[in-house]
């Protein structure tokens, strides 16, 4: 990664040379000692190289913020130097997947949990803007709604994968709402997300309870374990209640255990919200 000093100090030498700092961006330093940004990339098979100008006209933080620029433009479909050379506008904001998305989650607040909310953000943010985000919603197919499903998919984590498909076909039901889009293309999206093989185990026999009161009562593991079993037979309650439970939410003279609709999130621990 380039810094001020390192371009400052660069020498002209018998032949022009690069600097490379990231994300395709390069310096190049010519035999007079002149210094040209350059954005390298490739669309469609083929490598461009695109100039943002003299360096220090165009200091190092503009000439990310050009890359930066021109990779929003990229991951939409679209070549940075044929934007240039046709004079195009880029694509306005408003009509971006990731504005449309965020659009429909705020909706939608009002029917989620905070808890639920930020799940489905967090998602977004981590699966499906990196790739889409900056893409016109009018210009979203299926095979790019599929590229980021399948690439969870084939990490072999198939719940989620199936959680993301769920949400992009509901934005993008949510812009065939708004009339930006006539069809929704993650209708088509069957056979991507490998499904998940649920297995049922069987219920105990009431006749057995007494049997398994014996071996939880003879369980050599953590007592903290064994008194848990034992309690959850009175509540009835998800593990994750019981596990996570807080000394504030017991009245021990009343007797009476209040279990929050939604708890404090606790770092490091999963399931910490199951609702």
């Amino acid at each position: 990664m380039l810094t001020d000093s390192h371009i400052r100090t660069a020498k002209s030498l018998e032949k022009s040379y690069k600097l490379t700092d990231t994300y395709g961006l390069y310096l190049m330093v010519s035999t007079t000692g002149s210094r040209l940004w350059y954005f390298r990339y490739r669309f469609a098979g083929k490598e461009f190289h695109l100039a943002f100008g003299t360096y220090p006209q165009v200091t190092l933080v503009k000439a990310r913020q050009k890359r930066d620029a021109a990779r929003k433009l990229l991951a939409s479909d679209i070549s940075p130097s044929q934007l240039r050379k046709t004079g195009k506008s880029p694509v306005d904001e408003s009509r971006t997947f990731k504005f449309i998305a965020t659009e429909w989650h705020t909706d939608n607040l009002v029917r989620w949990s905070e808890g639920h909310a930020d799940k489905i953000l967090i998602c977004l943010k981590r699966y499906v803007f990196p790739d889409i985000g900056a893409m016109d919603i009018t210009r979203i197919e299926t095979l790019h709604l599929a590229e980021p499903v399948k690439a969870i998919d084939d990490k072999g984590v198939h719940d989620v994968a199936g959680r993301v498909r769920q949400h992009l076909t509901k934005i993008m039901h949510h812009a065939v709402q708004r009339g930006l889009i006539r069809y929704n293309p993650a209708f088509d999206l069957d056979g991507v997300v490998t499904p998940v093989v649920t297995q049922h185990h069987p219920a105990l026999p009431l006749k057995r309870l007494p049997e398994l009161l014996d071996k939880i009562k003879g369980y050599k593991g953590r007592e903290l374990t064994r008194l848990a079993l034992e309690l959850n037979l009175h509540v009835f309650l998800r593990s994750s209640e019981l596990r996570l439970a807080r000394w504030d939410e017991f009245n021990l003279k009343a007797r009476i255990w209040t279990v929050p609709a939604q708890r404090e999130a606790v770092k490091g621990v999963r399931f910490k919200d199951e609702r």
